[in-house]
């Protein structure tokens, strides 16, 4: 009985007392009511809430979890703990080793996709995730140990941050570099959009070196470098081998948008990166002021040369800056251009393009005239004054001829600007053209409905100068236009002229092209009927025209006549050579020969606009012809051809581009010459009179324009200038580019240039390029080659292994359409060896003999571009540089800091 009684008495004691959590959850979570478990805080882990939990971060590596809940499988994973259904791995519990309180998230035994899901499950798992997918976040980001007492991770050798995110630079960069992420060493220039984003962007870090050191702990120090001063051409094999060395041209473009004047309070600064170390130095500003072209040259010139620590200072045996000029162009509606021609010494090598900064530059508004600006039987060329600095806004003036009475005519105008259209502006009130031609007329912007510009303004800032004077009635025609006087003129005599808000458009870049000598023809030809009868529906089409080689050329008058036969045949002859023949149009608006044509017939190639699917070809016959003498180009061809006849104005060449369409807009009559209208690259420059003899075009005195001038045909009038107002004489002709080539220093000949685009135009490379071409086979029958950029790392063109063909005509390198970075630019480039297809090395043919000799892997290098060439070695090659001192150890008989100075040859 005593010993039931104490039984009975320790089961009633044990009834009342109720389980305790492990050292009250160590003040760190709560003690759950009748689990007898602890409910950590965040932060916190273990039985008892003793452990920390450390910061994650995404991983550098995914790795498996384990069999977790001890099933003999490794496809658990389970991706919200709250839940109690669904696919919960058999016999696992909510809060058990899947579903962990300190990751709530959930976790996975093999690969993150059982936490999130996979591709397949978007309704069940909202987070899914690719198989393939990785680097998701991790404790220590999976690089380091958590020490479970401090919450702090402890990270493996290399590794550093609070979660162990990042890798760490070697040697803290030596204390001569800064420590930064992937992203931080390339940024996007323009925003953070392009930034590199990819998973280690703020992960992977490396040093940025100070100038004069490198390494990848930036403990290294760099020597200085020059040329080498036993050699005139370049040593570097496979790169530039027997390359003549040269300085590098530097062209800083000073301009405003829309042929708007550069003010000339105007003012900018260079930003030189020094060759040897790659810091960089900012000159002091360069203002324009009156300053004439050869002192505001050497006021740039002393600003460079006057950059800290000598980087540009020349003395009399190192000669950093070779000149500085300048010249000036004024555009025919009154823009200004001004180009800097920064020479840097050879020794200098390839030099990074200088910086500009144009926060300084001021400009006046710009002035364009639209496409179809003006009715062409207004036979005016309205001249433009600004006021101050003119518009400081987008605005379009539009005038409009009224009829005032049978005996002169007046006008109308209506000015709109910002948001403000032509509907919702009103025309003025008639007004009548000033008496003196040199009158500038100002226009009031005030009308029925009292508008003002946007920004206030009310008188218009600038004038209009009408150089007909008052109108005059000559029987029953106009002084003005080619409409009879007494007719009605609101709907069809119209001026258009926008001002566009002042901007600038300055540049720095390298010449990558010269105009060559060889005067153009037109490259591209519209089609006319063969029986010269016009109708509304007569269907043209282009036929687009360019030199095989603008090296080789007619040398008498040669005129082809081009004919289409059906939709995908054609007729030609050639006046001159007498041959004709016949042939089918190439489909995808190839390039071609005319089919049958050799020796001189192939100084042309042709392409049709539509290639051989134009269905309406068929219905009649078209006929082109084509003048292929340089600087005799083309009208629209058919009986009533009109050539335009060119010739240099002087001996300058132009620099950039000009791509000219000149049209007659007014076929005049026996008293009045016919006059005619021009664009520049696309820009209008106004119209105006035909004129007798050659002459610059209108208003291209003193641009680049003005280097051409122009002679027609039929001189100031002829009766068969206009067929039609569909059919007004039209040439198109642009100056034939050739690409800068570095001096060529082989036995053979090889001449490069410029492939025109489909529309006509040539398309220039905006890099420069530096071509290997590698010779493959010379034994018997057609040579064969491969090629590469001297920066790649893999070879184009090698078919099979054989090579590609070398051949008798200009071709483009094989392959070149693959090639991964310069696909585009590499296309534009047709080469032409001087020994053809097969070099022989007998009589007047030369020897295939690039670096290596005349054998199998021999080399020829192709440098297209002004960018300086020199091997620019460290010590000048005539020294070993101390990579702990950054000193140069010169090899006897040569001294100086960078061993370029010899004092004596050595035995």
């Amino acid at each position: 009985m005593k010993v039931l009684a104490i039984a009975l008495a320790l089961t009633a004691v044990l009834a009342t007392v109720s389980a305790e959590c492990p050292n009250a959850c160590s003040g760190h979570g709560d003690c759950q009511s009748f689990r007898d478990f602890c409910k950590c805080y965040k932060g916190f882990q273990g039985n008892d809430c003793s452990q920390r939990t450390c910061a994650f971060g995404l991983s550098f590596i995914d790795t498996p979890q384990g069999d977790l809940n001890h099933d003999n499988a490794m496809d658990g994973g389970y991706f919200n703990r709250l839940a109690n259904t669904f696919e919960r791995p058999a016999g696992t519990a909510n809060l058990t080793a899947l579903n962990p309180m300190w990751r709530p998230d959930g976790w996975w035994e093999s690969h993150p996709s059982q936490l999130y899901g996979t591709n397949g499950q978007e309704a069940d798992f909202p987070m899914r995730q690719s198989a393939q997918e990785g680097h998701f976040y991790a404790e220590c980001s999976n690089r380091g140990l958590c020490d479970r007492s401090t919450g702090e991770c402890v990270c493996f050798t290399g590794y550093e941050g609070t979660a162990c995110n990042r890798t760490a630079c070697p040697n803290s960069c030596s204390g001569h570099g800064v420590c930064n992420s992937i992203r931080e060493m390339q940024p996007n220039s323009d925003s953070t959009e392009g930034d590199y984003m990819l998973w280690d962007a703020d992960k992977t870090y490396g040093c940025t070196c100070d100038p004069e050191y490198f390494g990848n702990d930036c403990s290294k120090r760099r020597c200085y470098r020059n040329d080498d001063p036993l050699t005139s051409v370049s040593t570097t094999k496979w790169k530039s081998e027997k390359l003549s060395e040269q300085g590098e041209v530097q062209i800083v473009k000073i301009a405003c948008a829309n042929q708007g004047e550069v003010l000339s309070t105007s003012s900018f600064t260079l930003t030189y990166t020094d060759v040897q170390f790659g810091e960089q130095y900012t000159t002091a500003a360069h203002t324009l002021g009156s300053l004439s072209d050869a002192d505001a040259a050497a006021d740039v010139k002393s600003l460079l040369e006057a950059l800290p620590n000598q980087v540009l200072e020349s003395h009399a045996d190192n000669t950093k800056i070779t000149s500085v000029t300048r010249d000036t162009q004024t555009t025919a509606l009154g823009g200004t251009i001004y180009r800097y021609y920064i020479t840097f010494d050879s020794r200098l090598g390839n030099v990074p393009t200088l910086g500009l900064d144009t926060s300084n530059i001021a400009c006046k508004a710009g002035i364009v005239l639209p496409a179809n600006y003006k009715s062409d039987t207004w036979a005016e060329n309205i001249g433009i004054e600004l006021v101050d600095n003119g518009p400081s806004e987008d605005t379009t003036v539009q005038l409009r001829i009224s009829q005032n009475s049978s005996l002169f005519h007046q006008f109308n105008y209506r000015i709109f600007s910002g948001d403000e259209t032509e509907a919702s502006a009103d025309w003025s009130t008639d007004r009548t053209f000033p008496t003196y031609t040199s009158t500038a007329v100002p226009l009031d912007r005030t009308h029925e409905n009292n508008l003002l510009s946007p920004l206030g303004d009310n008188l218009l800032k600038a004038k209009f100068i009408f150089p007909n004077g008052a109108e005059v009635k000559e029987g029953t025609q106009s002084t003005r236009t080619s409409v009879d006087v007494s007719a009605a003129h609101e709907a069809t005599e119209t001026y258009e002229i926008q001002f566009k808000a002042p901007a600038q458009d300055s540049s720095v870049f390298t010449q990558i092209y010269n105009i060559s000598d060889t005067l153009p023809i037109a490259y591209a030809l519209d089609s006319r009927p063969l029986n010269g009868e016009w109708e509304a529906d007569t269907v043209r089409e282009t036929l687009y025209v360019e030199y095989t080689s603008p090296f080789v050329t007619h040398w008498v008058s040669e005129n082809f006549t081009i004919t289409s036969t059906s939709r995908d045949s054609y007729t030609w002859a050639a006046s001159w050579s007498g041959n004709s023949g016949n042939g089918t149009i190439p489909s995808n608006s190839d390039w071609s020969f005319l089919e049958g044509a050799d020796d001189t017939d192939k100084y042309l190639v042709f392409r049709w606009e539509h290639g051989d699917s134009y269905a309406s070809r068929a219905n009649e016959e078209n006929v082109w012809h084509v003048s292929a003498y340089p600087g005799y180009v083309s009208s629209s061809g058919g009986a009533a051809d009109e050539l335009l006849f060119l010739s240099w104005t002087d001996d300058t060449r132009p620099i950039e581009e000009l791509n000219f369409v000149v049209s007659i807009t007014n076929e005049g009559s026996a008293n009045n010459a016919s006059r005619y209208a021009y664009s520049v690259n696309g820009i209008n420059m106004g119209e105006y009179a035909v004129s007798s003899s050659f002459n610059q075009l209108g208003g291209a005195s003193g641009s680049e324009a003005g280097k051409i001038q122009v002679r027609w045909m039929h001189e100031t009038f002829a009766d068969d200038r206009h067929d039609q107002d569909f059919d007004k004489r039209t040439w198109r002709f642009n100056m034939v580019k050739n690409p800068i080539q570095n001096n060529w220093a082989y036995l053979e000949t090889l001449r490069v240039h410029y492939r025109h685009a489909t529309d006509g135009a040539q398309i220039t490379p905006s890099t420069n390029l530096a071509i290997v071409i590698n010779i493959v086979t010379v034994a018997g029958g057609t040579d064969t080659y491969r090629w590469k950029l001297a920066d790649d790392e893999v070879w184009y063109g090698e078919g099979d292994g054989s090579g590609s063909d070398f051949s008798d005509d200009p071709f483009q390198l094989a392959d070149a359409s693959t090639h991964t970075n310069s696909a585009a630019a590499l296309q534009q480039l047709v080469f032409w060896f001087g020994a053809g297809a097969d070099a022989t090395g007998l009589n007047n043919d030369p020897a295939r003999s690039g670096c290596g000799g005349d054998t199998v892997n021999a080399r020829y290098y192709v440098q297209i571009g002004s960018e300086g060439i020199n091997d620019f070695g460290t010590c000048s090659d005539r020294g070993v540089c101390d990579e702990d001192t950054g000193e140069c150890k010169c090899f006897k008989g040569y001294a100086g800091q960078d061993c370029s100075e010899q004092h004596a040859l050595s035995l």
